[in-house]
């Protein structure tokens, strides 16, 4: 898998990429790392109400999953949890192989790993590849779950996954870019730690690898 990770804050080592194209493979080497403030809701922009953008120009109904987020991008139906890192999921849906392949890495984090959860997914790119049992497994999980057009401009992110996790306890939020095994950010205690490069071991066999948006 190519490994690319990026956190957006000022300094910025970000190179320009094709949508829909692998990231080079050293891209990762000096990652970018920091903080900011959780974007808010209103910075979306989100598929109106019963439509969603699809490759090509097509529109087909729109589906969302799960409870939508409130004005200060929490979802309406939060409790306190046990969990310390809550995360928010932009994903591209383009691509079925690589849309797949990083819900089964949310659905598994969120059945067995303690110290985070992801609570909001937002896909962008293909409705068509967002599969009926992918939706009902997030509504099963309580994630919502719903299209977009692209990620919010403040992000400045351009390849997918990207994860905006938010620390509960410090209140700090941190953007991680461009990788699949987001666990490895965050400690057992549910502490985020910066990617680094040796935090990832190259994979035995090729994997689909990071997308654009």
């Amino acid at each position: 898998m190519a490994l690319n990770i990026a956190v957006t804050v000022t300094m910025s080592h970000a190179q320009p990429q094709v949508p829909g194209a692998f990231y080079e493979k050293d891209y990762a080497v000096a990652p970018r790392v920091g903080g900011g403030e959780m974007p808010a809701a209103q910075l979306y922009t989100p598929i109106p109400r019963g439509v969603t953008p699809v490759q090509g120009g097509a529109h087909t109904p729109a589906q969302r999953t799960g409870t939508a987020p409130n004005a200060k991008g929490v979802p309406t139906s939060a409790q306190p949890t046990p969990y310390r890192m809550s995360v928010r999921l932009y994903v591209a849906s383009h691509d079925k192989r690589h849309f797949e392949q990083v819900m089964r890495k949310v659905f598994s984090l969120n059945a067995h790993n303690r110290s985070m959860r992801v609570t909001e997914v937002y896909h962008i790119g293909d409705e068509r590849n967002v599969s009926a049992a992918i939706k009902d497994d997030a509504l099963a999980q309580k994630i919502y779950i719903g299209p977009l057009y692209h990620p919010p401009m403040d992000l400045n992110v351009e390849s997918s996954p990207t994860w905006v996790l938010r620390d509960a306890l410090t209140k700090s939020v941190h953007t991680v870019e461009g990788i699949l095994d987001i666990d490895k950010c965050v400690t057992a205690k549910g502490e985020y730690r910066p990617p680094e490069r040796s935090m990832f071991e190259a994979p035995a066999t090729p994997t689909i690898g990071v997308k654009g948006f």
